[in-house]
């Protein structure tokens, strides 16, 4: 029954069309249609300075709790207002080119980050064993 379930969530997840997923680009700006995606949550998907690269994928709509787009800190590593990013290239299949830029402190002024980040639906699981789309940001490689 367990690989039943699996091979009914592979094939599900295999069929979701590009019209399920619930973003544009506005003005240079990824919007969805719960507002914009903060900046923020690009900055989430930086390489550290001192060269840590932790995170493969941020949650911007809800699962059951809030995703980055409505966080009370959608940047848990330092100051919002401090990231920007540029979208430098669109790609097939909702992939993107972006620069992502910190401002910080000392001579260097900023810290910018060259990733290419893929927009997809999540299958949740939710405690009732039902599935949620949830719009999530997934840092498939650098540039």
């Amino acid at each position: 029954m367990r690989y039943i379930c699996i091979l009914i969530l592979i094939i599900f997840i295999n069929n979701l069309s590009a019209e399920d997923l619930d973003y544009k680009i506005v003005e240079g700006l990824f919007v969805t249609s719960e507002g914009q995606i903060p900046p923020a949550c690009f900055g989430q998907l930086m390489t550290e300075l001192n060269g840590d690269d932790t995170v493969a994928a941020i949650f911007i709509t809800r699962t059951w709790l809030r995703g980055c787009i409505d966080a009370n800190i959608p940047y848990p590593g330092g100051d919002e207002k401090s990231i920007s990013y540029t979208i430098k290239k669109t790609l097939p299949d909702h992939t993107f080119k972006i620069t992502v830029r910190e401002l910080i402190e000392g001579s260097m002024g900023y810290s910018d980050s060259n990733i290419i980040v893929k927009v997809t639906n999540r299958k949740y699981i939710l405690k009732n064993n039902k599935f949620k789309n949830v719009l999530t940001l997934e840092k498939i490689g650098e540039w």
